[in-house]
C-alpha cells in the first residue's frame, strides 16, 4: 500500500511537471505569434537623426525618414552647400570642393567634380575671390530642387572687379532621409 502511494505520488509530481511544461510551452508559442504578427505589420519607415553640416553645440539636430525631408533641414543643407561652391579663394578652394564632393551622388560626381576642378582652375590663375549674396530662395520639397537669386561678386586682392546677377540652381535626392546632390548649375538672372 506504502509503495502504491509513493507511486501514485510520482505519477502525480510528474504529471504536474507535465502540465506545467506544457502550459509554458503554450505561453511561449502565444507569445512568440504575438511578437509575429507584431513585427508582420509594424510600419517600416525608418527614422533618421542627421547633424548640420557644420554643427555646433547651440545648433539643433532635425529628424528626417525615407518619405519626407523637413523644409529647414533641407534649407540648411542647400545653403551649407551652395557655401562651400560659391564662397571661394585661392586658398580654401580645393577644401572647399573636397567638402562638397562628400555631399554629391555617385551618378553626378563626374560631372560636378570636373565643374569644381575648372572653376578652381580659372579661380588659382585669376587669383580672385568669389562670393555670393542670397538675395531669395524658392524652395521646391516635392522635386527637392532649390533656386538661389543673388549676386556674384568677384574680388582680385581687395578690389571688386565684377558684379553678376545670378542665380544657383541646386537638385537632390533623398536616400533613406539623408540629402546627395545630383545637379548644381549657375545662370545669369
Amino acid at each position: 500500500m506504502q509503495s502504491m502511494r509513493f507511486v501514485a505520488s510520482e505519477v502525480a509530481a510528474r504529471l504536474y511537471l507535465r502540465r506545467l511544461v506544457l502550459v509554458i510551452l503554450a505561453i511561449s508559442v502565444t507569445l512568440n505569434m504575438a511578437l509575429t504578427g507584431l513585427l508582420l505589420f509594424k510600419d517600416n519607415e525608418i527614422q533618421t537623426v542627421l547633424i548640420p553640416i557644420h554643427h555646433e553645440a547651440t545648433e539643433s539636430s532635425w529628424l528626417v525618414s525615407d518619405s519626407k525631408v523637413s523644409s529647414d533641414y533641407f534649407n540648411r543643407v542647400a545653403r551649407d552647400l551652395l557655401t562651400l561652391a560659391t564662397h571661394s579663394t585661392p586658398v580654401n578652394v580645393d577644401h572647399n570642393r573636397q567638402a562638397l564632393l562628400k555631399y554629391v551622388s555617385p551618378r553626378a560626381f563626374g560631372t560636378i567634380e570636373a565643374n569644381l576642378v575648372r572653376q578652381a582652375k580659372e579661380l588659382k590663375a585669376k587669383r580672385a575671390s568669389y562670393f555670393f549674396d542670397i538675395s531669395s530662395v524658392d524652395t521646391d520639397l516635392k522635386n527637392l530642387t532649390v533656386v538661389f537669386h543673388g549676386v556674384k561678386r568677384t574680388f582680385i586682392g581687395e578690389r571688386e572687379t565684377e558684379r553678376l546677377n545670378t542665380l544657383y540652381r541646386m537638385k537632390f535626392n533623398s536616400v533613406a532621409g539623408r540629402l546627395y546632390l545630383i545637379s548644381l548649375t549657375e545662370e545669369d538672372d
